[in-house]
């Protein structure tokens, strides 16, 4: 998979995170949720819009995603890489054919822009903090 954009520090260790990015983006569009643990540290701490999520809670939300959007993936715009942290733009794409925030399947294909930044810790995102426009996916399903 080519990384568009990509800005590298120039250390090893951000050759190493490109690797690891590109795996975990691979298994993302995959849904291969249940690989996830080889990503997130199991104690990892997910800032999603003013709520704090653990583990479990970001799998679920995953699965959730997947359910309503089967066809639902994270295209890289750019992604930055930085000492420990992974910055990534994502234009995020799927179709609508389940239920998605109490709206009943429509058909429609949506899209929305995502900011994510990772905090890689043993090798493992300890810390990720997402922007998902969700009120624009709303707005397109109704």
């Amino acid at each position: 998979m080519e990384i568009p954009s990509l800005k590298v520090s120039g250390d090893v260790a951000s050759i190493d995170l490109r690797r690891f990015f590109e795996s975990y983006l691979t298994a993302l569009n995959s849904h291969d949720f249940d690989r996830m643990d080889t990503f997130y540290k199991r104690s990892i701490r997910f800032q999603l819009f003013d709520s704090v999520q653990n583990f479990d809670e970001i799998i679920g939300g995953l699965n959730g995603i997947r359910d309503a959007f089967p066809d639902w993936r994270w295209d890289l715009l750019e992604v930055l890489f930085a000492g420990d942290l992974i910055a990534a733009r994502y234009a995020d794409v799927g179709t609508h054919t389940g239920p998605f925030q109490g709206i009943e399947p429509t058909g429609k294909k949506v899209e929305a822009l995502e900011f994510a930044v990772y905090r890689i810790v043993d090798e493992r995102i300890s810390e990720m903090w997402s922007s998902l426009d969700v009120r624009e996916l709303i707005r397109q399903l109704s």
